[in-house]
């Protein structure tokens, strides 16, 4: 067989006088090797004189008669050319295979190439350029218009190139294709172009502009990394994805436009931009990676927007110009060194979605004055200082904090550090209303903090919280407080004034855990007001928590005080004075020390002297006496001043009776004196039988009620009918008697109440209006006692809710105004953020609300069960609607969401019988709809009637369904210009739909997305869709016509089950564009279907015939104004009842 074959090629080599030697032959100068006989091909090679001057290379040469294509051109071809100073590459469609030099160089190493035009595809197997030189000199390259792709390594390390062409024709740029040219100063990249590779232009150090055109979706990693000269980038509206360090090191970067497009900005993308001042962050982008904005050191703001979910790890080290950040609603986490050297941040605030910060996340922040966390219900955590496990803000010079809510943190056995342990320029800290504890060793060593604010939401004070505060000089306990851990207070030495408020929960208190002393020890206590029980643990010496203390001189225990503590003010001997406020004597196991019987004065209330003077141990004071009261009147109210505090008086009952209308003051003047009002004493309304209006007028102090002669509400003899309650109110009532009664209709609640207790309005089964007013702290609203709130003996009819609401929600899933059949109207003020979780569940007969603009989530089953409600417009405020939000509500007929909601929960709809409509708004950020369906929540329509719905977002969804399948009911549906995917599942066994027509902007039409539309009978898939899913129209066993406007046929997954029922394939007419009718037929699953046929997508016309064969008698012909024809005429025809162009006649 080998003698055949040397046989053939010698007879070929003869016929066509093909030398022996390197080469086979040459023409104009250019030596040439057969490659294949078979498809007659060459490469170009090396010959017996090297190229120089300028060299053509052709698509193909004529040799002996026969013309050969130029496939390659060889190893080692231009090896020495070193004269050779221009190539050009004639213009062809085939790729030219580009070999290599000396086996590792690239193909033209040798050669002084100056000017190159490469007018085919090239194809080269080596990393290096095929025109790499270590010192360039090629300075000029034309791309011709039949090259597609500009290949990996192309032009790479051309540092003499300046100027590049490149045509319309060209999609890709490869990866490191100009890498390195750093004598390219300027670039055009044409509207064709839709993939640009990795490190395309990295290193080219001197661009100045470029801008990336609208075919681009994606700015792949590194692909302008180290241009130190480019100092604009203008990114189009198609880009989607910034990719990993896509712009580092752009150092001359002095602007760039993000488009609301991109949804992503990948890991470094403009790290060590030192010259980049102000970037705009669109709010589409959803995700940023770590270090994107990494020593930005010129940056000087920054807006995170609200759909970014994690500010990721060194998101701003090195930003040293940072002065202001805006951190979005959306952030929940904030990565470690996230803002670590930002040396010019001067305050930051942390917002209440945020439960996350990474350590060192503000290490290095040394302009750091200003530090707010914003109100919420749900804590943060904050990770440790790596360095010597100190606080998160060791390195911050705080000097203001707002705490708006709790936060956790890791302490260590030893030194127990917090995230604001020893900041000695922290001066001044604010609690909010939601934090519910402060922490062990909170806001230990901070020498310079000098007063703290505690809010009556704080359940807890933590071991050491305050310990080593030197420079506090006055604590107030709230009645919220339930515990104080060990060593809070230690070394405290300048705390001289300390009041644990009014309350009825007993306090626990912990101890100086290393000797045994009393809690406050350390403090040189001058007064003390104990206004509660307190526990306590007492050591082996039985201390107490004011053991001890020699500056103690004045106590007084309040009224709600009923025991007091073993040895309680052993040691204090300098205390000259207590005041028992409370009517009855409290118990006192073991009494007192036999030196304050003697020497310290008992004051007591007028009137209870003869209790205490029988009562152990009080009875044992030698100097027990009855506090005198100064009484006045001011404005038709009758005042006495509270004994012992000069600036503080109560009402007590006059010399009439109060009638009509009565205002009680904060503050009233009396002998050139400001006297807070602090109380109403016991029996100061007794007999006002025509007392029908109380204001409380607003005010911050709580005010204090006594109660009635029988021990009942205070106001029980009082008719009233409105009142305005602008204070916090302490009462003690007897048998679950509270201060109002039945005869209240009207209550408006003030903006400086913060909290209204379970029991403030028990009994009230008159009240039917009430009036929340405008605020923007949240209303806290007692928590469930045997599962009664606030307001469950109430009738409501109408209420006015003027700021958030805080309450806790039991598994019984009820909220002070659910279930309240009596509620018809409900309006909320533009300061209402959310509406809480079951806010308004089972109010069947509740028929108006309205909700404003200021609203940005709605709870979970907040309109659950209210069948009453026909109507109700959602805000292009809000973005989460929660789970089964408005399940059951039996009278909705129409739904729009807004194109601001971004989240939907599962069984929103569910049981919403009535509800036939409903219109998705058109928006570019997708809506993410949970649809998990369980048998508690159901599926987001589940019992509707659902019929008519418009479309105008793509859809998420996390599992494997869609809101809209199994919908039996839904006829019509209109999918709008803003959908690009029918997501998966989308209309699967939609079973009433008969027709849809997929829009141009849809691309992708996911799997099972109309699965099971047994009566769907016509879709029109518009000619932006170029894939659809495996079983998309599976089921949809009447399908019988189909629209496809797309030249190319859309793709499909061959390895999947089918996109159409089988039986579609013979049963529907696939309708296709004139001019693709072979690609379709060619085209799995289109090439199933056994009638195809073109037609004109835009005149309708159904099919063109070039040529007409002879028309028979069956043959129908008319003209389009419908006059019937014997024969077809040129033009368009009417045949056989489809639109035909003709064109000539046989």
């Amino acid at each position: 067989m080998k003698i055949k074959i040397k046989i053939m090629l010698a007879v070929l080599c003869f016929q066509f006088g093909i030398s022996a030697s390197a080469y086979d032959f040459e023409i104009d100068g250019i030596y040439y090797e057969i490659v294949s006989f078979d498809d007659w091909t060459c490469r170009i090679v090396s010959g017996d004189v090297v190229y120089t001057g300028d060299i053509v290379i052709p698509n193909e040469v004529t040799y002996n008669g026969r013309t050969l294509k130029v496939t390659e051109i060889g190893d080692d071809a231009f090896n020495g050319c070193a004269d050779l100073k221009t190539l050009s590459i004639e213009d062809g469609t085939e790729t030219l295979s580009l070999g290599s030099s000396n086996g590792t160089n690239a193909l033209f190493s040798d050669c002084s190439l100056e000017t190159l035009y490469v007018g085919r595809n090239l194809s080269y197997e080596t990393i290096y350029s095929p025109f790499y030189e270590e010192e360039s000199l090629l300075a000029k390259v034309t791309i011709g218009p039949y090259v597609t792709e500009i290949g990996d390594y192309m032009f790479y390390g051309c540092t003499g190139l300046t100027e590049v062409t490149i045509p319309s024709s060209v999609v890709e740029i490869g990866e490191y294709a100009f890498s390195g040219c750093t004598g390219l100063t300027e670039v055009t990249i044409p509207s064709s172009v839709v993939e640009i590779g990795e490190y395309a232009f990295s290193g080219c150090t001197g661009l100045s502009n470029i801008t990336i055109p609208n075919s681009v979706t994606s700015i792949g990693r590194d692909v302008f990394y180290r241009c130190t000269g480019l100092i604009n980038v203008t990114i189009p509206n198609s880009v989607t994805s910034i990719g990993k360090s896509a712009f580092c090191d752009c150092t001359s970067l002095i602007d760039v436009t993000i488009p609301n497009s991109v949804t992503s900005i990948g890991e470094g993308a403009f790290h060590g931009c030192t010259s980049l001042i102000d970037v705009t962050i669109p709010n589409s982008v959803k995700s940023m990676g770590a270090g994107v904005f990494w020593n930005c050191t010129s940056l000087t703001s920054m807006t995170i927007p609200n759909s970014v979910g994690i500010i990721n790890d060194y998101m701003f080290r090195g930003c040293t110009s940072l002065t202001d950040v805006i951190i979005g609603s959306s952030v929940d986490y904030i990565g470690a060194g996230a803002f670590l050297g930002c040396s010019s941040l001067a305050s930051i605030t942390i917002p209440k979605s945020v439960y996350s910060i990474e350590y060192n996340s503000f290490d290095g922040c040394s302009s750091l004055k200003t530090l707010v966390f914003e109100d919420g219900e749900i804590g943060v955590f904050l990770e440790y200082h790596l360095s010597g496990a100190n606080g998160v803000f060791c390195d911050c010079p705080l000097e203001t904090l707002y705490l708006g809510r709790d936060l956790g943190y890791i302490t260590y056995e030893h030194h127990g550090y917090s995230p604001f342990y020893n900041i000695e320029t922290l001066k001044e800290v604010t609690i909010g209303g939601s934090a519910s504890r402060i922490g062990d060793n909170a806001f230990m060593a901070c020498v310079g903090l000098t007063d703290i604010s505690i809010p009556n939401s704080v359940k807890s004070i933590g071991d050491n919280a305050f310990s080593g505060c030197t420079g506090i000089t006055n604590i107030s306990i709230p009645n919220s407080v339930e515990e104080i851990g060990n060593c809070a207070f230690e070394d405290c030495p300048n705390i001289r004034n300390l009041v644990f408020e009014e309350g009825t929960k007993v306090l626990s208190l912990g101890n100086d855990t290393i000797n045994g002393n009393g809690l406050f020890y350390d403090c040189p206590l001058d007064t003390l007001y104990i206004g509660r029980n307190l526990s306590y643990a007492t050591a082996d010496k039985g201390y107490s928590p004011f053991y001890n203390i020699k500056t103690l001189k004045s106590v007084m225990i309040g009224r709600s005080v009923t025991e007091i503590g073993d040895n309680a003010f052993s040691g204090c001997d300098s205390l000259a004075r207590i005041y028992s406020l409370n009517p009855q004597p409290p118990t006192c196991a073991t009494g007192f020390e036999t030196k304050l019987y003697v020497d310290t004065y008992l004051y007591v209330l007028p009137g209870t002297l003869n209790a205490y003077q029988e009562a152990a141990p009080w009875k044992n004071f030698f100097l027990l006496q009855e506090l005198g009261q100064t009484v006045f009147e001011v404005d038709g109210v009758f005042y006495g001043i509270v004994p012992y505090y000069e600036h503080e008086c109560w009402v007590v009952a006059g010399n009439t009776e109060y009638t009509g209308e009565v205002v009680i003051p904060n503050q009233v003047e009396h002998d050139g004196k400001t006297l807070n009002v602090v109380a109403i004493k016991d029996n100061a309304f007794q007999g006002c039988e025509s007392l029908n209006t109380l204001t409380i007028e607003d005010g911050q102090q709580a005010l204090s009620l006594g109660i009635s002669p029988v021990g009942q509400g205070l106001f029980q003899d009082c008719p009233l009918e409105t009142l305005y309650m602008g204070r916090p109110l302490i009462y003690k009532t007897s048998d679950g008697c509270p201060p109002f009664y039945q005869s209240l209709r009207k209550v408006t609640i003030g903006n400086s109440m913060t909290q209204i207790g379970y029991d403030t309005f028990m009994g009230c089964s008159g009240l039917k209006t009430l009036i929340i007013k405008d605020g923007s702290e949240a209303l806290s609203l007692g928590t469930i006692y045997e599962e009664r709130l606030p307001f469950s003996d109430c009738p409501l009819e109408t209420l006015h809710l003027g700021r958030n609401l805080s309450y806790i929600i039991y598994d019984s899933g009820i909220s002070p105004f659910s279930q309240k059949e009596t509620l018809k109207e409900v309006t909320l003020s533009n300061f209402v953020t959310e509406i809480k979780s079951y806010a308004f569940k089972g109010c069947v007969n509740l028929k108006v609300v309205i909700i404003p603009n200021s609203v940005t989530s709605i709870g979970d089953y907040t309109f659950s069960g209210c069948t009453g409600l026909s109507n109700i417009t959602i805000p292009n405020s809000v973005g989460k609607i929660g789970c089964c939000a408005f399940s059951g509500c039996t009278s909705l007929t129409e739904m729009i969401i807004p194109n601001s909601v971004n989240k939907i929960n599962e069984g929103v709809f569910k049981g919403c019988t009535n509800l036939r409509r409903l219109i998705v708004e058109d928006g570019a950020e997708e809506l993410q709809w949970n649809c998990y369906f369980n048998f508690s929540n159901g599926r987001p329509f589940s019992g509707t009637s659902l019929e008519t719905l418009y479309l105008g977002r793509n859809l998420v969804t996390d599992v494997h369904d869609s809101p809209f399948s199994f919908i039996e009911s839904l006829k019509d549906v209109t999918i709008g210009n803003s959908v690009e995917r029918i997501s998966n599942y989308a209309f699967c066994e939609c079973t009433g739909l008969t027709e849809i027509t997929i829009p141009n902007s849809v691309t992708e039409i996911g799997y099972e997305s109309f699965y099971g539309c047994t009566n769907l009978t016509k879709i029109t898939i518009s000619n932006s869709v170029t894939e659809i899913g495996y079983r998309t129209f599976a089921g949809c066993s009447n399908l019988k016509t189909i629209y496809s406007l797309n030249l190319q046929p859309p793709t499909y997954d061959i390895f999947h089950d089918p996109a159409f029922e089988q039986t579609c394939y013979s049963s529907a007419v696939l309708y296709v564009p004139i001019g693709s009718l072979n690609a379709y037929q060619t085209t799995i699953p289109w090439s199933n279907f056994g009638n195809i046929q073109e037609f004109d997508p835009v005149t309708g016309i159904d099919n063109t015939k070039m040529e007409v064969e002879a028309e028979n008698e069956e043959t129908t012909i008319y003209d389009l104004q419908g006059r019937r024809l014997s024969r077809s005429q040129r033009g368009i025809n009417i045949i056989n009842g489809k639109k035909v162009l003709v064109t000539s006649h046989k």
